[in-house]
């Protein structure tokens, strides 16, 4: 979703980062890629904040020289941020909820799956797993990096709203994100067992890595990275 509002509201603050962090270059898990990190007690500027979610800081790398990337606000030791990551998350700006849209793009009917019942929870499309059959043709495509992703602003940036890159609304057991130029969109994939679809991307998903679309961001930090095969269902 583009927008013609600026998304950072300015801050300019010297504070303690309370918590090691990543720091990204996009306020968004799914694109933001790593620049760097911060440790506890390090001292660092906000200079900004994404949906109050995501802050902007200047820091230093290990060899002395100033960067500026994204981590997430509740990593600063900020007196007004005593609200957990999780209660920011369906907040300001409407951050991680879904907008109301037909989720149709051109890639929409080429990737229906017949076989799966979804239905409607708090905002999400759920989908009912789909397992591969025993005869099923499979290539192997070899071992990648599995990651997690909901809808929220702290995994989707500013603009989250569930929609994915085809156009289509993102479901559960079902929608992953891949790079396309490894698994081609529309492609069905395999992963211990179960089948989803490449419908999404993102601009820190790239070769071996795929992130797999859960309903909430708790879920996603509960299920973790993990490595494992993936086949491509033929």
């Amino acid at each position: 979703m583009l927008s013609d509002t600026d998304q950072i509201e300015p801050a300019n603050e010297e504070v303690e980062v309370k918590s090691d962090a990543t720091v990204l270059d996009y306020p968004g898990r799914k694109d933001g890629e790593e620049i760097g990190e911060v440790l506890e007690l390090d001292q660092v500027k906000q200079t900004g904040t994404v949906n109050k979610v995501w802050s902007r800081i200047e820091y230093q790398n290990a060899d002395g020289t100033d960067a500026v990337g994204y981590i997430p606000t509740s990593c600063l030791n900020l007196p007004e941020t005593a609200e957990t990551e999780e209660d920011m998350i369906d907040k300001d700006k409407d951050a991680g909820t879904l907008h109301e849209s037909t989720g149709k793009g051109v890639f929409a009917d080429a990737l229906e799956e017949d076989e799966q019942k979804v239905t409607e929870e708090n905002g999400v499309q759920v989908g009912t797993p789909i397992a591969a059959s025993s005869d099923a043709n499979l290539v192997d495509l070899g071992v990648f990096k599995i990651t997690h992703y909901c809808p929220c602003s702290i995994c989707c940036g500013p603009y989250a709203n569930g929609i994915t890159s085809t156009g289509v609304t993102a479901t559960t057991n079902h929608t992953v994100a891949v790079d396309p130029s490894v698994i081609p969109y529309g492609s069905k994939v395999v992963i211990n067992g179960q089948v989803y679809v490449a419908e999404d991307c993102g601009g820190a998903i790239k070769n071996k890595r795929i992130d797999i679309y859960v309903a909430t961001h708790a879920e996603g930090e509960a299920k973790g990275t993990y490595d494992t095969e993936v086949y491509l269902l033929k």
